[in-house]
Order: C-alpha cells, then structure tokens, then sequence
C-alpha cells in the first residue's frame, strides 16, 4: 500500500510540478517561480520570482515530492478500500486534492510563508492540484487493484472464482 502510494504520488506530483511552472511561465511569472517559492518556505533567500537557483531547484523539487508521496499514499488507502472502483477512487482524488488546495494554499502555507503563498498564482495552485489528483488516483487505482492490496482487490477476486470452480 505505501509502495503504490509513494508511487501514485509521485506519478500524479511530476504532471503537477510540468503544469504549474508552464502556466507560470505563460503568465510572464517564469518557470522556476512554483520551485522557487516551495523553497522560499524552508529557505528564506530562494528568490521569489522565476530566476533560476539550482538549491532553490533541488529543495523546492524535494519537498514537492516528499509532499506528493505523502499524500499519495493517503489516496492508496483509500484506493484500498475500494478497489473494484476506480472512476469512485479517481474523483475521490479530486475532491482530497480540492481541499488540500485550499488547506494548503489558503492556511498551512499562509502560516508558514506568507509571502511565498501570495505569489503562487491561485488557479495555477489549484488546476495543478486537479491534474494531481486525477493522475495519482488513477495511478493508486491500478496498482492496489493489480499488487490486491486492498480487500477485495483483484487477487481475491481471482481466488474465490478459483475456489468456486474447484
């Protein structure tokens, strides 16, 4: 389960990351601004514009991952409750990473770095947090059903119709 979480995250989190810095960098913000301003939160001197900083690269793309594999395996879980459902687990995910969105941009990064939160252009945040949870939930979908870590997953799908035919 943690295994198909990280994964799934990490899978839904690299699409999410691609399409925050493309629509940064169409707004005229710069493509380094999203990794930019994740590390302003731990690392005070990252610049809060799109200058490209390879620390502010590397720790803005380590705590994005980090981040993404957590809450991966939170949609894993609930991948494993139902496996047998998948546009269910799919829009469940969207709706978990509506409301992180907005925990997370309006409340837990506002706290830690206000100024850095303020900079995230809203619907970049939140569009790059719908491509984040379809594409991690379809992700977790597959590979809970596929590794039948969840009850009922397909692995014990396949032994009760082994059992039945015996």
């Amino acid at each position: 389960m943690i295994r198909a979480g990280v994964t799934a995250g990490v899978v839904g989190g690299v699409p999410m990351a691609a399409w925050s810095m493309f629509m940064m960098h169409l707004s005229g913000r710069g493509w380094w601004t999203p990794l930019n301003l994740i590390a302003h939160t731990f690392w005070r001197s990252a610049p809060l514009d799109g200058t490209f900083s390879l620390l502010a690269s590397v720790l803005g793309t380590a705590v994005h991952v980090v981040v993404a594999a957590v809450f991966g395996i939170a949609i894993a879980v609930v991948a494993g409750r139902r496996p047998n459902s998948r546009s269910m687990v799919i829009a469940t995910g969207l709706l978990f990473a509506s409301l992180v969105w907005s925990v997370m941009q309006f409340g837990v990064w506002r706290t830690l770095d206000r100024q850095a939160a303020a900079d995230f252009t809203p619907w970049v945040m939140a569009s790059g947090h719908f491509v984040f949870g379809i594409g991690a939930a379809a992700i977790a979908s597959i590979l809970v059903t596929d590794d039948g870590a969840g009850s009922g997953g397909r692995q014990d799908i396949e032994s009760r119709v082994r059992a039945r035919s015996a």
